[in-house]
């Protein structure tokens, strides 16, 4: 999982013998099912059917979500790194406030 987007999907990394088309469903455990919905550079655009569950409450499960913040953290740090001034965010017509947890 690459990035959560807010309407219920995700992008993500899909490694498989045959490229999925749109419209591919993957099963991932039982009740928890996406559907390809197209693709983004290397990326696939995935949309989760999970009985009504965000992504992230998907993720839930078997400690899934640790590893995906955690992932996610450092590849942030590793795009904005920390300054003496504080860290630079490159928005795109999204607004977001970030602050350190003490």
């Amino acid at each position: 999982m690459e990035r959560v987007l807010a309407d219920g999907t995700a992008l993500a990394h899909v490694r498989s013998s045959k490229t999925p088309k749109p419209g591919r469903r993957l099963v991932f455990e039982p009740g928890i099912e996406a559907e390809v919905t197209g693709r983004r550079d290397d990326l696939f655009v995935l949309r989760f059917d999970a009985g009504g569950l965000s992504v992230f409450e998907v993720l839930e499960g078997e400690g899934e979500r640790a590893d995906f913040v955690a992932a996610y953290g450092k590849a942030l740090l590793r795009a904005y790194p920390p300054q003496a001034f504080g860290t630079v965010f490159a928005l795109r017509r999204i607004f977001a406030v970030a602050h350190k947890r003490k």
